[in-house]
């Protein structure tokens, strides 16, 4: 169960990195840039030979952040020596193709602090095609066990946990190649609480080289996997097919009504209240401001 934060908690942010040279540095000032001041940015590195060490060790000139680059199996072992190296209340992994908002963290430690009876957390997410440069918000349904094991998703970018949840669940599963946090979230989900955020919260990039379309059959088999783990064996009933296509869609078609009064009204309630409502941070950054009704029409 989760307890009361001290008043400006430290938060841990794990970075596993391995010959990401062309991202890195995003990654980097994402996690520099926060409004909120207690961070640890830890990046373990897998022996990069194209320069990233370079770009870690002239960031780290300038900024407090602690990184080592040795040669590791993987992912999930670098998560792991980054956790267990983590000194934070609050815990959180940003892979070094993905970057957060200016707001992430602050508003992650307001709802931990609204709400300690919440260990996991998770926001919505904004998508970009490296290529095209093209963006899509997803907005998630809100969390409910049931179907979360059977289909749903988390944006892992945008998952944050309380240190109780690690003490707990140990490590991440590193017999896995490509969906051990999903794995991690079923696992703390059975035993923990978890809350969903209206904000969101960070930039997932797609690019050629992201493992979930470099290897993406490999992911569709893993995550079979996992969810077999975490649900009875058998045939999912047809009418719980049903449901889990039709209740992320009608949770979009909400959320997209209520995003919509903040776009209208961001800027009266911004006046008026200190609080200015969900996703109120990412619709009054100017720059990723939306064709409203082209996002309602999606």
């Amino acid at each position: 169960v989760g307890k009361i934060l001290s008043s400006h908690p430290l938060v841990s942010i794990v970075s596993p990195s391995f010959n990401q040279t062309s991202f890195v540095q995003g990654n980097l000032d994402s996690v520099t840039n926060q409004t909120y001041g207690n961070i640890e940015h830890i990046v373990i590195d897998g022996g990069s030979s194209d320069g990233t060490v370079d770009i870690l060790r002239n960031h780290s000139l300038n900024n407090e952040l602690n990184w080592v680059s040795e040669p590791d199996s993987g992912m999930y072992e670098a998560i792991n020596k980054g956790l267990n190296k983590a000194q934070g209340e609050i815990l959180a992994y940003l892979n070094t193709d993905d970057r957060y908002f200016s707001w992430t963290v602050s508003t992650v430690v307001k709802f931990f602090e609204k709400r300690p009876d919440v260990d996991v957390v998770f926001g919505d997410l904004w998508n970009v095609d490296v290529e095209t440069k093209r963006g899509e918000l997803y907005l998630y349904p809100p969390f409910r066990n049931e179907y979360f094991f059977r289909s749903g998703f988390l944006g892992q970018p945008t998952v944050f946990w309380r240190r109780s949840v690690q003490e707990k669940l140990g490590n991440f599963d590193q017999s896995l190649q490509l969906v051990a946090d999903c794995d991690y979230w079923m696992r703390a989900a059975k035993q923990f609480k978890v809350g969903k955020i209206n904000e969101v919260l960070a930039i997932e990039q797609d690019h050629l080289d992201a493992k979930r379309f470099a290897q993406a059959t490999s992911l569709q088999q893993e995550i079979h996997l996992v969810r077999t783990r975490h649900t009875k064996s058998g045939t999912t009933a047809p009418i719980l097919k049903i449901f889990d296509r039709v209740y992320p869609y009608i949770w979009r078609r909400i959320f997209l009504l209520q995003l919509g009064f903040t776009v209208l009204t961001h800027r009266w309630l911004r006046k008026m209240f200190r609080d200015q409502g969900r996703w109120s941070n990412f619709v009054s950054h100017t720059n990723l401001r939306m064709n409203w009704l082209k996002l309602a029409a999606s």
